[in-house]
């Protein structure tokens, strides 16, 4: 007899392997407010992320801060991915 396999069904969301980071939870009124402001949502994460995710004024002080740095975009990206490449 030759070998036998188990067929699993497929991973359900909290079996995802470490190699697959989770976004964080972000506020959800903070991020629209900012939103409907006209920031692109990702600097928008990002802002509510480096400003403790709970205060939009923050966040958005922190937005108008950052809004000349060289590769915001790219950092952003890559800080949600979980990346370790960060483009200048």
């Amino acid at each position: 007899m030759g070998p036998h396999f188990r067929v699993s069904s497929p991973l359900t969301h909290d079996q995802r392997s470490p190699a697959e980071p989770a976004l964080p939870e972000f506020n959800q009124a903070a991020l629209a407010q900012l939103e409907a402001m006209g920031f692109p949502l990702v600097r928008c994460q990002k802002a509510l992320l480096a400003t403790g995710n709970s205060d939009p004024e923050a966040a958005m002080e922190w937005l108008f801060a950052h809004m000349e740095d060289p590769g915001w975009f790219f950092r952003a990206l890559a800080f949600l991915r979980g990346s370790a490449l960060i483009h200048a």
